[in-house]
């Protein structure tokens, strides 16, 4: 509920996936929040069966990850971490095989709305050739990104939910 905690959930994830980089930037002039990580990154197949499986956790399945960290992920949290961020969501994620682009607006879980009538958006995409990273405004963030991602998964949040300015930086970096 507070956004400390979605924030950590979502390094949490990015930690399971074994990542050496987790970054996160603010675009101030598009209002819009980048999560990036240079994990493992998903497959079509993980992220229907299991990223989007509510009280799924990869480590009730393996403990430890490809490179031997203990997982601390827990029910599969994470992914409603970005609801809190913010009301629109897109996720590009990449495991060396297939580019996959997830998007949902989280305002349709609204309620007296049946779980079973609301979608996401999942679709095959070269989102690394079709120009993701141009989209980042900030050339530092952008060439830390490019230079650190062979595999992993990118978060593109709008419509935040919370006022992101100097003072909120503080209270949360410091």
């Amino acid at each position: 509920s507070k956004l400390e905690g979605a924030v950590l959930e979502i390094v949490k994830n990015a930690y399971d996936a074994d990542a050496t980089l987790c970054a996160l930037y603010f675009d101030a002039d598009n209002q819009k929040l980048w999560i990036v990580d240079n994990g493992c990154g998903m497959d079509e197949d993980i992220v229907k069966k299991h990223w989007m499986s509510i009280g799924f956790s990869d480590k009730d399945v393996e403990l430890k990850s490809e490179k031997g960290r203990i997982k601390t992920g827990a029910k599969g949290i994470g992914r409603f971490a970005l609801d809190r961020l913010g009301a629109d969501c897109t996720m590009y994620t990449y495991n060396g095989g297939n580019h996959i682009v997830w998007h949902v607006n989280w305002e349709q879980f609204v309620r007296g709305v049946n779980i079973n009538d609301v979608y996401a958006d999942l679709e095959n995409s070269n989102f690394i050739e079709s120009g993701l990273f141009e989209k980042i405004g900030n050339n530092d963030f952008k060439n830390l990104v490019m230079n650190s991602f062979k595999t992993g998964t990118v978060f593109e949040i709008s419509e935040l939910r919370d006022t992101w300015n100097e003072t909120f930086f503080k209270r949360f970096f410091i």
